[in-house]
């Protein structure tokens, strides 16, 4: 469950530097509950402010199994890609927080 304070990752899996991205742009930069980590395989290991103006301190990484080290309780779906259609990375990384336990969060119809 999403709760005010449930840390989270971000699935955000090509979409950090552009309008796919929204969704989870929108919670990185209102969001005041933990954000723990941010999925985006292009830009793994950069800093996050470069690349989006949003000055907060959230380490980027290559997948969900490198999100783990940083705890989170939920995985969020931060991408509204034209035509919902996710990317085969991130359906793959959500099979990964499924099977480590993280609950799911989605605004995906």
């Amino acid at each position: 469950m999403l709760s005010a304070d449930a840390p989270v990752v971000l699935l955000l899996h090509g979409g950090l530097d552009n309008l796919s991205g929204k969704t989870g742009l929108a919670m990185l930069r209102y969001r005041q509950g933990p954000v723990v980590a941010v999925v985006d395989p292009a830009h793994a290991g950069a800093e996050l402010e470069p690349i989006t103006g949003i000055s907060r301190r959230v380490p980027i990484v290559a997948d969900l199994n490198a999100a783990l080290a940083y705890r989170p309780e939920v995985a969020v779906v931060g991408l509204a890609p034209s035509g919902g259609q996710l990317p085969p990375e991130l359906k793959a990384d959500l099979a990964a927080a499924l099977r480590a336990g993280l609950h799911l969060a989605s605004g995906l119809h």
